[in-house]
């Protein structure tokens, strides 16, 4: 948005073809906290009227639904824990094959019971070969499974600079962060508003795919670590009590 020098230019060019940019054409924006409003309105020019405190809807089957685990129903095997891995898009390519490549066969050959799910940004399909996963990965990148609903099934998330990871925290459950490339990263989306792993408990942030799987491979997980979470806010609700 307006907050980025990279997206400046894009808005710059976008502004020649006397076309409205895509903020332009909202009417409310949902937003769960002041955290979020003050960064929506600097970055994308958006009116305090315009913000709707009503928290994230896609976030109310994380307040308070029983983890299910709807991906594992088909399993030959009992995963003791299901860890999801969840990278975000990056406009370049080649340095997430490889990582994704690397910890794909450490897991494979490191970790015996534990599950994990892969689950790509849509822009990254042709990032991984898929053709020969061990039955303990499975790719659910083009499945018909929600986002959130993979989010509940897991006990681990691993991730990088994706928004996920605020959806996590709610469940208050392990984070690794598997930032290989910081500062390319944030020179191409021109900054970040701000630093998760200081944000966070829970949180370890690793460099490498080796230190990841050690990482999860020895974390330890409570065993009544809000698998039954009872219901603080349902944002439906609330959206149609205001009328939207």
């Amino acid at each position: 948005g307006h907050d980025s020098l990279i997206e400046k230019k894009w808005i710059a060019r976008k502004k020649l073809t006397f076309r409205k940019l895509p903020y332009q054409t909202w009417d409310k924006c949902l937003v769960p906290s002041h955290f979020y409003s003050e960064r929506y309105i600097s970055a994308m020019g958006l009116r305090c009227e315009q913000i709707v405190y009503s928290g994230q809807p896609r976030n109310t089957i994380l307040n308070g639904s029983p983890c299910g685990r709807p991906i594992t129903s088909a399993l030959n095997f009992t995963p003791s824990r299901v860890v999801l891995y969840a990278p975000t898009f990056r406009s370049y390519t080649s340095s997430i094959k490889d990582q994704i490549k690397e910890l794909l066969i450490l897991w494979s050959q490191k970790s015996e019971s534990e599950l994990l799910i892969l689950r790509l940004h849509p822009l990254d399909l042709e990032s991984v070969e898929y053709e020969s996963l061990p039955r303990n990965i499975i790719n659910a990148t083009s499945s018909c499974f929600d986002m959130q609903e993979l989010l509940l099934s897991s006990d681990i998330l691993i991730s990088d600079y994706s928004s996920c990871i605020y959806d996590f925290s709610i469940l208050e459950r392990p984070i690794v962060l598997f930032r290989f490339d910081d500062e390319k990263y944030i020179a191409s989306v021109g900054g970040l508003y701000s630093d998760i792993p200081t944000e966070f408990e829970n949180v370890s942030l690793k460099s490498t795919a080796n230190a990841v799987v050690e990482c999860v491979l020895q974390s330890y997980l409570p065993p009544s670590i809000n698998k039954n979470k009872e219901p603080t806010f349902n944002a439906y609700a609330f959206l149609e009590e205001i009328g939207l």
